[in-house]
């Protein structure tokens, strides 16, 4: 059984994702087809500044997620952590069924986060850009860091998934980005990049298995 349909037989599912980590489509994959239904599309609901009182209602909502015809919720991390101490345990503690969701291809969602951050417009655009060593540097510091702080609060998820093991419907297709090498207009040179700061910050791993060279990203636990 592939991970969504798996996923879809829980009575409510909240992900709980790192940024450009595909929780968009996985989210629109298990709201369907409910979610032209849905009194509310719970698609980061406690998207910063936090609100304590629309915390309140969401999660009121959810205790009664049948009632309102509710399938999935999806947040970023970040997000939930900008809450006080008190609020983030009243999240972690729902009763439902939560799924951490990150990348295995560190350097392909770094490639996002920068896209994302350049295009300052919706998901698909056209626009080609050259990224720079510093902001490439800078974004890539930023993703690992985030990567590693979903890994430390593991033991709020009922069990950790990666985008790349997914096999997404095909009306989840406008929520999936094209490859990024046809956006980055140097992207072997950001590639080469990426292989270098992995070795800068000893996060990566050289092993020789019969003569062939592998590479192990070592912030994939």
């Amino acid at each position: 059984m592939d991970i969504i349909e798996r996923l879809r037989q829980k009575p409510f599912v909240h992900i709980i994702a790192q940024a450009r980590s595909g929780s968009t489509a996985l989210y629109d994959a298990l709201a369907w087809p409910n979610q032209n239904k849905q009194s509310i599309r719970l698609s980061e609901p406690f998207r910063m500044p936090p609100d304590k009182e629309l915390l309140d209602k969401i999660c009121a909502m959810i205790l009664e997620h049948e009632k309102h015809g509710l399938k999935a919720m999806k947040n970023l991390l970040i997000d939930i952590l900008a809450f006080d101490k008190t609020s983030q345990e009243k999240i972690f503690a729902l009763p439902v069924y939560t799924v951490g969701l990150l990348r295995r291809n560190s350097f392909d969602q770094i490639c996002s986060d920068i896209l994302h951050d350049l295009d300052k417009g919706p998901i698909g655009s056209d626009n080609t850009h050259v990224v720079g060593r510093d902001l490439f540097r800078r974004r890539a510091g930023y993703v690992l860091s985030q990567k590693r702080t979903m890994y430390n609060f593991s033991k709020q998820y009922d069990e950790i998934i990666y985008y790349e093991d997914i096999a997404f419907p095909s009306h989840c297709s406008g929520t999936l980005n094209p490859p990024k090498q046809r956006r980055i207009a140097n992207y072997q040179q950001c590639k080469v990049l990426y292989q270098e700061l992995m070795r800068e910050w000893d996060t990566s791993q050289q092993v020789q298995t019969r003569g062939i060279t592998w590479t192990i990203d070592k912030t994939n636990k």
